[in-house]
């Protein structure tokens, strides 16, 4: 059998300064938002409605504590991805405190590292609402190399002393430049990696070259003093100091984001929602953690560390040190002693039900295989915030018990509304079209006149599609809008003759005997 050959690509380099972090940048800028949209990088855990509910009443307590009618915020997210978590938020807060944004006391300013994403936010319809309202904008931020926020205008985010900036980094520090380090015997040892692939030709510019490589951890350098800055290297004399036989990450980059930011904007609060280590007692040398790539490459991140050093500046530290297989979120800000609903908020919020709870809740929804009653549902769907995904996942089994059961007037009230909140918070991300699966709910419930405009909504969206079409003339009929209706269903019998759905009769296309509970449920 041949033995397998390596290119070695790096060797002995710190893992900050390896290559890998070149290739994570070549991949999100070549990607764009398809390394979302095409499942290649996991992003549902941070932009569902029951997370962007969360970060909702946060913020409100914020703005309790500042007093909202006199003070302004800017809500600045670092590493927006697909952008539909800013949307998501902006709808938390829009149905919770509306007057906030009618005030114009919130500004929310959405950036990535990528003008490629930047530049899919100003053209995706979810997001202009928000920015024709002069509610959000849209910013370049690079936190790798410490430059400024810059803003598609051109100009540079500046610090204004009337403004509360609150920054959100969501899914984004287990993706930038750290550094790993070894402690035993207390002695602190620096990990250092070597890169090597297996390819026959290798292209630097490729964008899936993440996939292709192998990260070995072959080199340990003793190292007393690693770095520069005294703070860092005091925060790993106090790892040697306080137990033997540590692995463990140093976040280079999300320190010097959360430094670089709080000294620009004096009134900052920094939300982090990430997988990663919260106690010393995870940092063991058997519960070693390594890079991982999924499209991209990431890395637990080593809250605790953070901790330790928000905690030397003086600053308060709210953390989340339960047990979590997938999230925490936590707050670190240096003007605690001005923040009193803020800690509270946060406390109760982790006590009842954290983000994590509610994923491994989510994941024991699909494993439901028997017929859910109405109210259970619905229920299950208020527990969310009506997300969108759980109401797709619920949808075929919402729609039996129009048939089945009879629908309470108060059920009623509860689903129209929900619908509409669904509606304001599509956005147009999934293969399964909601826009047409909220008018088939509406045409049920009796609200023809939102669900024609759902069904124009989807075609528009999705194109034309016959069922869509069918279901938007059985609509226009029933509200007396015939002459529409009739020429809708003339056009998709010439086009599809043969599909098998309830056409009227040929006799002057007598409709009569339809009306919306005879509505197609399914393309």
């Amino acid at each position: 059998m041949p033995k397998s050959t390596y290119t070695i690509l790096e060797s002995n380099a710190r893992l900050s300064e390896s290559k890998i972090w070149e290739y994570q940048r070549t991949y999100f800028e070549q990607r764009g938002h398809g390394a979302w949209l095409e499942g290649e990088v996991p992003f549902y855990s941070t932009s569902n409605s029951f997370i962007a509910g969360r970060y909702a009443e946060l913020l409100l307590s914020i703005f309790e504590d500042k007093g909202h009618k006199k003070q302004k915020f800017k809500i600045i997210e670092i590493g927006g991805g697909t952008g539909k978590f800013a949307h998501l938020t902006l709808c938390a807060l829009e149905q919770i405190c509306p007057e906030l944004l009618a005030e114009k006391n919130i500004q929310y300013i959405l950036t990535d590292l990528t003008s490629t994403n930047v530049g899919e936010y100003a053209k995706h319809s979810s997001l202009q609402k928000w920015i024709e309202a002069e509610i959000l904008s849209l910013a370049i931020c690079d936190i790798e190399k410490d430059e400024n926020i810059r803003l598609t205008n051109g100009s540079i985010l500046q610090n204004e002393s009337d403004f509360l900036h609150i920054f959100i980094a969501n899914y984004v520090f287990d993706g930038v430049p750290q550094d790993l380090f070894e402690i035993e015997n207390q002695g602190l040892r620096e990990v250092r990696i070597t890169t090597v692939h297996q390819e026959s030709i290798w292209n630097e510019l490729d964008a899936y070259n993440l996939g292709r490589i192998q990260i070995r951890l072959d080199e340990r350098i003793q190292n007393d003093e690693p770095y520069s800055d005294p703070s860092w290297n005091k925060i790993l004399r106090e790892y040697q100091e306080q137990i033997n036989n540590l692995f463990l990450s140093f976040p280079t980059t999300a320190i010097r984001c959360l430094d670089r930011f709080s000294t620009i904007f004096t009134d900052s609060i920094f939300f982090i929602c990430d997988k990663g280590t919260p106690k010393i007692e995870d940092l063991t040398l058997s519960a070693a953690q390594t890079p991982v790539e999924h499209g991209s490459i990431s890395m637990p991140v080593n809250f605790h560390c953070l901790g330790l050093w928000a905690r030397d500046k003086s600053w308060m530290v709210l953390e989340d040190i339960e047990e979590r297989d997938f999230l925490r979120l936590n707050i670190y800000t240096p003007i605690g002693s001005k923040l009193s609903f803020l800690p509270k908020e946060y406390a109760r919020s982790q006590r009842n039900f954290s983000i994590d709870d509610f994923i491994h809740l989510r994941r024991s929804w699909e494993k439901l295989n028997e017929d859910i009653p109405l109210q259970e549902t619905i229920a299950c769907l208020k527990v969310c915030n009506w997300d969108t995904k759980v109401f797709l996942m619920f949808y075929d089994k919402i729609l039996p018990q129009f048939d089945s059961s009879q629908i309470s007037s108060v059920q009623t009230e509860i689903l129209s509304e929900g619908m509409r909140i669904l509606r304001k918070k599509n956005f147009f991300d999934t293969e399964e079209d909601l826009s047409f699966c909220i008018g088939i709910l509406f045409a049920r419930l009796g609200k023809l006149s939102e669900a024609i405009s759902c069904f124009r909504e989807s075609i528009a969206h999705y194109g034309e599609n016959p069922y869509t079409q069918f279901n938007l003339a059985v609509c226009l009929f029933d509200s007396e809008h015939k002459e529409e209706a009739f020429e809708i269903l003339r056009e998709v019998r010439s086009k599809h003759p043969d599909l098998p759905i309830p056409f009227p009769l040929p006799k002057e296309m007598d409709f009569e005997t339809f009306s919306n509970e005879q509505v197609i449920q399914g393309k």
